[in-house]
């Protein structure tokens, strides 16, 4: 696990440097690859802690999201209590809540007539996967504060912590490379990292 996680960090420093020196479309695929990786082999397993048997560990491993524009506290109360807490439960699982009216995933979800085509098009959602996360978690917040078992306090100290990693995040990997490259240009890049992103993280 610890020679994997360094082996996406490394090769994450790479793509980055990759992506803001050189801001080309292979650039965009390669850290798009990358940062998802980091969703999938470092974040998730320590925000559920399964990365490490020491707890501080966890922690940092967790905090690994912050590197993806979100927030591992709201995170791990909203996919650990509001989804596995209750997985597949209509009314509790924020799984459907926050797909839903775009793709249907349970059978008790009103079937609309543009969801027989969401094989077709959920690809498509799922590329900007990361703009819900990063803007979609201030949602979480007003859910969290109604969770069944209360669980969902969000301090003022975590709120305010998430909106300045997005905020970071935003000028970052985007202005940043907008300024430096000029933005006809970036925006394209942008987007197809932003899409591949979304997809390294989901699948």
């Amino acid at each position: 696990m610890y020679i994997k996680t360094a082996c996406v960090l490394v090769l994450w420093v790479l793509g980055a440097y990759y992506y803001f020196a050189y801001n080309t479309y292979m650039s965009a695929i390669v850290f798009g690859l990358i940062s998802g990786q980091i969703g999938v082999n470092i974040m998730h397993d320590g925000n559920h802690m399964a990365y490490s048997n020491i707890k501080w560990f966890n922690t940092i491993s967790g905090a690994s999201l912050e590197l993806l524009g979100t927030s591992c506290v709201i995170y791990k109360r909203s996919h650990d209590f509001g989804h596995h807490g209750c997985v597949n439960h209509l009314e509790l699982d924020r799984a459907f809540d926050t797909t839903f009216p775009l793709l249907r995933f349970h059978k008790g979800l009103p079937r609309l007539s543009y969801h027989k085509w969401q094989w077709i098009y959920g690809p498509i959602v799922y590329s900007f996967v990361n703009f819900g996360d990063m803007f979609g978690q201030y949602d979480e917040i007003s859910w969290l504060s109604n969770y069944p078992v209360r669980r969902g306090f969000i301090s003022i100290k975590a709120l305010t912590s998430r909106t300045c990693v997005a905020i970071a995040w935003i000028f970052l990997y985007f202005l940043l490379p907008v300024y430096i490259h000029g933005y006809t240009h970036m925006y394209s890049v942008w987007l197809l990292f932003m899409m591949v992103f979304g997809h390294s993280y989901i699948w």
